[in-house]
């Protein structure tokens, strides 16, 4: 308790509150998805209702993610084959649509088989802000 008013003394108040809120503005950008230099938007399959798992066929998409960050938006999604065999394709197509239903589509790279019980994120990005977006739909492309 010393060291406290000891600083106080030192110090001017007004620079100990100026420093107290630059921390506190500091931890709140931090742990709302601000990043230094650039704005990040994160929505995820728990925030937002176009984004909770679907199911296309026997391949299902969930803990899907919405990422906007320095002029890039990049989806991120786990999709799972829980058919009773393998499953060929090669990629899917993601069909985002944002608050003025324009339609923009994402390509997300699988590969060639996706093993039956099998589980891949697939990954793409668009130079577009779709952090508006109000719909998704995934298209198998074999």
């Amino acid at each position: 308790m010393n060291k406290i008013k000891e600083i106080m003394k030192k110090e001017k108040p007004r620079n100990i509150v100026i420093a107290f809120l630059v921390g506190i503005i500091g931890v709140v950008v931090i742990g709302t998805g601000v990043s230094y230099g650039s704005i990040m938007w994160l929505k995820n399959s728990e925030d937002t209702e176009y984004l909770k798992d679907q199911k296309v066929g026997e391949i299902s998409f969930e803990k899907a993610q919405l990422v906007y960050e320095d002029g890039i938006t990049t989806l991120s999604v786990e999709m799972h084959n829980n058919g009773s065999s393998d499953y060929n394709l090669s990629y899917v197509s993601i069909n985002v649509k944002d608050e003025n239903d324009n339609v923009s589509t994402l390509i997300g790279y699988v590969g060639d088989t996706l093993k039956k019980g099998e589980g891949k994120i697939i990954t793409a990005s668009i130079d577009k802000d779709l952090s508006n977006s109000k719909d998704i739909e995934y298209v198998i492309n074999k």
